[in-house]
């Protein structure tokens, strides 16, 4: 599993900048699935378009603001760390961190 905050804006409007996401390793990846993927040393999240063999074509929601493989290729599956389980929006988690607070105040 792996829990990341997004950054930048490539994957509006599926996830916003600062929503935090979680990932869990699969076997398989299909289209449509928004992966965890490392490319030239650093994560990324980007949406799969296409899978052919062993090779995956990445690209973000936002086409205007995503470096993606139209910029560096295919990308090898083994390079994609986990697909996108559960999404929490920045809007929410104030909300969640003060309820906290308030539930841990009410005893």
């Amino acid at each position: 599993m792996f829990i990341r905050r997004v950054v930048g804006k490539s994957m509006e409007p599926s996830c916003y900048e600062g929503d935090i996401v979680l990932f869990t390793k699969r076997k398989r990846y299909t289209s449509t699935d928004i992966v965890l993927v490392r490319v030239d040393g650093r994560e990324v999240i980007k949406r799969i378009t296409a899978v052919s063999n062993n090779n995956v074509f990445l690209q973000g929601d936002n086409t205007l603001m995503s470096t993606d493989s139209r910029t560096y290729g295919a990308i090898d599956v083994v390079q994609v760390k986990g697909k996108l389980r559960v999404r929490f929006s920045y809007v929410s988690l104030p909300f969640i961190a003060k309820r906290s607070k308030l539930h841990l105040k009410h005893r």
